[in-house]
């Protein structure tokens, strides 16, 4: 009997000893081995995971998707020496600040940190995921994102290829991947749920707006790269560090989110720009990161050249696709193909936009074009001004294009033969349906009036004007030349709206400015000397302004002092022409060529004899960087692409519609 139950144990543990031996060696789709067989030391790790889910094939099929995809992802390490900054950031953000003090204490907070361990971000070691997950940060991202997703409404969970995209990868672009962080993301938001069953989804997803609260802001500067569990302490950053955040915590609550983005805005010197995409059931919403505005209909309109998703997975297999993203143009302009003539001898080619100094950021993949004669485009955005970079062994060759709204081509290049007069107003886009911030500060002086007294206690007061209309946020003088002379001159504000005003001056003949006896001001029933700001409407400095409402200033002059002019400005960009600067304008013609500089005597430059059919950069010589090629028509009035079109009128643009109102 005893010989015949060692037999039997002996058999059992050959059984088992054989089914360990085949777990270990099973056989996995081809491109999963392939990423198993290159990674080494960490292949056992990952092998834990595809044993852990052999008897669940819906969850052994995203493992697979993740272990195969995760090979062509890396990240920068990140540092923890300033994790006392987030913790301080966190513990301060419990006292409610405004936004102002929340970005003055991260600053400060940032200088508690020395030269010496400043010195330590500027090393960048780049880190492999596939060299690095574990099998336990896999199981537990893969298990959060069935059971969060699971946890939604079914109207509101989302097919299977756009769970796997979207809900199911670990990271939103490259983000060090952390242990842990998905089941503390749903942790920490997972009254989402009560408020979603208890009061619906606009009001849940309101609410987490709301708690987010975060800041977007190019003056918000890491050293290093903040890890998404850093960032959600302080929830401040950049646009892209902020999309990474949100995305990771969307997806955390099961909701299917990605980041797409702009490389560069077609009429923006240097900047792009990343925003949320948002998959609720069968519709999809672009969102801002900041607001959750839903920008689907404003980026119809938008200066986007091309815009890119980014994807855990490469679709087409190209690197490219990973590093640049997956181009969705189409989805957000529309399709669209057109044709170019190629430079004999070409081997690849690039389409770019210009940036500061009038050169070429490339926004387009590489096109190998092989010695073609002809290439084909697709989808980028219309009412552009495009550059094409045609590169062979012996030089880079380039040829500039307005492809206008219709996607038809124009090809730029100077006609000498028929030149007009042109009259420069501006070295910037004014304003575009993505950006309606300088209409409303123009727009918020229109009622304000220019009064004159000559009693102190102004009870002579006498209206001179009211302003009724502005058509730019350049200087308005008013013309006092035939009106006699006062002792006090008044500007007063509109009755309860809130306005915002660069420069308020009395100026002579001679358009000096007049230095005042005393300026007062008037406001809630009470005079005052100063109020807070107040100075910046004195200072000379355009991009100062003082923003309040139901404000009088009085500026009190000498006696008989002859006045010529009341000036008054609203907040602007200073990219009006400046009075005293040296401008420069250039025409395109296989490079930039000059039309002569120029000293500013007026809000307006003259050129003449300027050729035709071709693109214009004004470049300011005295100061400045926000300068961008524009076209002209044919009276000579500037065009700039993706804004003059509206002449105008932004008011469909004006309504904002939030993720919460649009489900």
């Amino acid at each position: 009997m005893r010989g015949y139950c060692e037999n039997i144990i002996i058999v059992l543990l050959m059984m088992a000893l054989i089914q360990l031996t085949s777990c270990e060696n099973a056989v996995y789709p081809n491109k999963v081995e392939a990423s198993l067989s290159i990674i080494g030391k960490n292949e056992a790790e990952l092998r834990k995971v595809l044993r852990y889910y052999r008897n669940d094939s819906m969850k052994l099929m995203a493992a697979y998707y993740l272990i195969e995809n995760c090979k062509r992802h890396q990240y920068i390490e990140n540092h923890s020496v300033h994790d006392s900054v987030f913790f301080a950031m966190e513990k301060f953000l419990e006292t409610k600040p405004k936004k102002r003090d929340r970005t003055e204490f991260f600053r400060n907070q940032m200088k508690t940190i020395s030269l010496e361990e400043r010195n330590k971000y500027k090393v960048k070691k780049i880190r492999f995921d596939i060299e690095n997950v574990t099998s336990e940060f896999l199981i537990d991202n893969i298990d959060v994102a069935y059971e969060a997703h699971e946890r939604l409404p079914s109207k509101y969970q989302v097919e299977d290829s756009i769970f796997q995209s979207f809900v199911l990868p670990y990271k939103s672009s490259n983000e060090a991947p952390e242990l842990g962080l998905r089941r503390a993301l749903y942790q920490q938001y997972n009254w989402f749920y009560d408020v979603l069953y208890k009061n619906g989804i606009s009001i849940a997803l309101h609410q987490l707006h709301d708690s987010l609260k975060v800041i977007v802001g190019l003056e918000i500067a890491y050293p290093g790269t903040p890890s998404i569990y850093q960032l959600n302490k302080v929830k401040q950053g950049v646009c892209t560090q902020m999309v990474d955040l949100e995305v990771n915590i969307l997806r955390s609550l099961g909701i299917a989110a990605c980041k797409d983005y702009v490389p560069q805005w077609g009429n923006h010197h240097k900047l792009g720009h990343a925003w949320i995409m948002v998959f609720l059931g069968n519709e999809s919403f672009a969102i801002d990161v900041e607001t959750w505005e839903v920008l689907n209909d404003i980026y119809k309109e938008a200066a986007l050249p091309k815009v890119y998703r980014i994807s855990f997975q490469s679709k087409t297999g190209n690197e490219d696709d990973l590093k640049r993203g997956i181009d969705v143009t189409a989805l957000y302009k529309g399709q669209n193909e057109f044709t170019l003539s190629l430079d004999k001898g070409s081997l690849v080619s690039k389409v770019g936009v210009f940036k500061t100094g009038g050169a070429l950021n490339p926004i387009s993949r590489p096109y190998v074009v092989d010695n073609k004669t002809v290439m084909t485009f697709t989808n980028f955005g219309n009412d552009q001004i495009y550059g094409l970079m045609e590169y062979s062994d012996q030089k880079i060759s380039k040829k500039v294009f307005y492809l206008d709204t219709l996607s038809k081509v124009h090809l730029l290049k100077a006609n000498y033969a028929q030149r007009i007069s042109t009259t420069i107003t501006r070295k910037y886009p004014f304003i575009s349906p993505r950006k309606l911030d300088k209409k409303r500060w123009k727009d918020s002086l229109i009622g304000s009036q220019i009064l004159v007294a000559n009693k102190k206690d102004l009870s002579d007061q006498k209206l001179l004007i009211t302003i009724n209309e502005l058509k730019s946020t350049k200087p308005l003088l008013i013309d006092l030349e035939k009106v006699k002379k006062y002792k006090y001159y008044i500007f007063r504000s509109p009755k309860d709206k809130e306005i915002e005003i660069a420069e308020v001056h009395l100026v002579d003949k001679r358009g000096e400015m007049i230095k005042p006896l005393l300026t007062t001001f008037w406001i809630k029933g009470k005079k005052r000397k100063k109020l807070r700001f107040s100075e910046r409407m004195f200072d000379k400095k355009p991009l100062t302004f003082f923003k309040n409402k139901n404000f009088d200033v009085i500026i009190e002059v000498k006696d008989h002092q002859s006045v010529s002019g009341f000036l008054v400005q609203s907040r602007n960009d200073d990219n009006d022409i400046r009075i005293g600067d040296i401008y420069d304008l250039l025409f395109w013609d296989n490079g930039w060529h000059s039309m002569g500089q120029q000293k500013a005597e007026s809000y307006e430059l003259i050129y003449k004899n300027v050729p035709t059919e071709t693109a214009y950069w004004l470049k300011n010589i005295s100061r400045g960087q926000e300068e961008y090629v524009f076209l002209l028509d044919s009276q000579g009035n500037q065009y700039w692409p993706c804004s003059s079109r509206f002449k105008g009128d932004f008011k469909r643009f004006a309504r904002k519609v939030y993720l919460w109102d649009a489900i």
